[in-house]
């Protein structure tokens, strides 16, 4: 009768036992041998010459990306005023974007004409105010003029304030 050979673990069963051991080895070697990195500091000078440079800085990328938008990032009211704006305040440094300026205010307001009660336009009013406040030498005084006229706000339909109350009144009670 031959020799019994004593059962034998499956091989699968062998390398998982042995993988296991090995990572946790390596694991151990590798936190130890390798301490957290230090968080990186970015230092830019602390003077307002530099403070300035950075926003001009960043103003030319905004510009850049409202001039040239990225697919999928169609106009809207929101981005002409963005525009209007960040185009102003490079005119303001002396770059030549005053048409810009002007061309995406004009544009602004053509998107928003008769469309003031929409949410995106509510908000495009307050970087319309700033133009007006901030820049008013950058833009041409008829769009000037026409950013200062009151904006009409259209009045509810009494069949909307009506109905949205579903509670009566209590004359205070």
């Amino acid at each position: 009768m031959p020799d019994a050979k004593p059962a034998r673990r499956p091989p699968l069963m062998q390398d998982r036992g042995r993988s296991f051991w090995i990572l946790a080895l390596l694991t151990v070697l590798g936190c130890a041998e390798h301490p957290p990195a230090a968080p990186r500091s970015f230092r830019f000078p602390a003077t307002e010459e530099a403070f300035a440079a950075r926003q001009v800085r960043f103003l030319e990328i905004a510009f850049r990306e409202l001039r040239y938008p990225r697919p999928g990032y169609g106009p809207s009211a929101s981005r002409y005023a963005t525009g209007a704006l960040a185009a102003a305040a490079l005119a303001s440094r002396g770059q030549a974007t005053t048409g810009e300026a002007a061309r995406w205010a004009e544009a602004t307001l053509a998107a928003c004409d008769d469309r003031w009660d929409k949410v995106e336009c509510e908000t495009v009013l307050l970087s319309l105010q700033r133009l007006v406040l901030d820049y008013p030498q950058i833009l041409p005084p008829e769009l000037l003029s026409r950013l200062r006229t009151p904006l009409p706000h259209p009045r509810p339909k009494r069949s909307s304030i009506r109905g949205s109350s579903r509670r009566p009144r209590t004359n205070g009670l």
